[in-house]
């Protein structure tokens, strides 16, 4: 037999149980790990789970989330008197919840060869619509390249008059393209 991650579950924090690994006893509430081990139910703390099991056990429980579910009282008293009770419960449980998506797949699977059965055409999907596409954006044509020359020109003489700098040293080249643009924006270059 090998061993088996079957759920992780978590009580109350009052009401926390002891786990069951050999020499520990510490109570846990949390990410309460029900495990097989050998055939036998053992219920271990995350901690003890670790210690013991490392990667030999993969991650994923047989039935409940790798989250945890929270376990009523009734629950918690199942899973500290009768174990066995407590996993039988929780596997019927994920079967049910499995029990839907199969129903759903059958139905799917038996309508289509019902068709063919009866001569019809088998069940075929219908090809996705084509997606449309948007629109290309508007090019926005912006000023030519001799504009750009004349309102470069005109924002030097702006920035060097308004501010009493050389615009053409480094630390004033902001300023510059800032009045280029509120140039452009506003057209006041003069031909």
């Amino acid at each position: 037999m090998s061993n088996r991650l079957l759920a992780i579950v978590e009580v109350s924090p009052e009401a926390r149980i002891a786990c069951q690994a050999n020499g520990c006893g510490h109570a846990v509430y949390k990410r309460i790990h029900v495990v097989s081990i050998n055939g036998s139910l053992q219920v271990l703390g995350s901690e003890c789970f670790k210690r013991l099991f490392g990667g030999a056990i993969g991650g994923n429980p047989a039935y409940s989330s790798s989250d945890g579910r929270r376990l009523t009282d009734a629950e918690r008293r199942m899973l500290q008197e009768n174990t066995a009770q407590l996993v039988a419960q929780l596997e019927a449980e994920h079967e049910a919840a499995q029990d839907p998506a199969r129903e759903k797949l059958q139905r799917i699977s038996q309508s289509g060869i019902a068709r063919e059965a009866s001569g019809g055409p088998p069940h075929r999907f219908r090809a996705p619509l084509p997606v449309r596409q948007p629109a290309a954006p508007r090019r926005h044509l912006g000023p030519t390249p001799e504009a750009i020359r004349k309102y470069e020109a005109q924002a030097k003489i702006d920035v060097r008059a308004k501010f009493d700098v050389d615009p053409n040293l480094p630390g004033w080249r902001g300023l510059v393209l800032q009045r280029i643009t509120e140039l452009s924006k506003s057209d006041e270059v003069p031909d």
